[in-house]
């Protein structure tokens, strides 16, 4: 549910920052947690939105002017936080699983779509 709020906010954000703004490190430092569950319950939902995903995601940080350094740190924790949600027990995982239905995937193909 995260992941959906902070994609929606920055697809909402962009016409608001001009291409050439300067992208402060506590707006980057949000985004590699979101990422990375969005990433791992795509797999976990077998959904296959992770090119889609990494498609929007970096468009979107050129569009609101993000460094090439500040891209390659939110990807990194991208990685960190998708290895850890991938290591969660179990019962974690069923209660991540009981996201996985048609109508939650069309909300976020939706936003991706945005």
């Amino acid at each position: 549910m995260r992941s959906k709020i902070t994609l929606a906010g920055l697809l909402l954000l962009l016409p608001a920052f001009p291409a050439a703004a300067g992208v402060p490190g506590s707006i980057t430092g949000l985004f590699g947690n979101d990422i990375g569950f969005f990433l791992a319950q795509s797999d976990l939902c077998q959904w296959h939105m992770d090119a889609k995903i990494h498609s929007t995601y970096e468009s979107a940080f050129t569009r609101i002017g993000m460094t090439a350094a500040q891209q390659a740190e939110v990807w990194q924790d991208v990685a960190t936080r998708r290895k850890i949600i991938e290591g969660l027990p179990a019962p974690a995982i069923a209660r991540m699983k009981t996201e996985c239905t048609p109508a939650t995937q069309t909300r976020i193909e939706n936003l991706l779509g945005s």
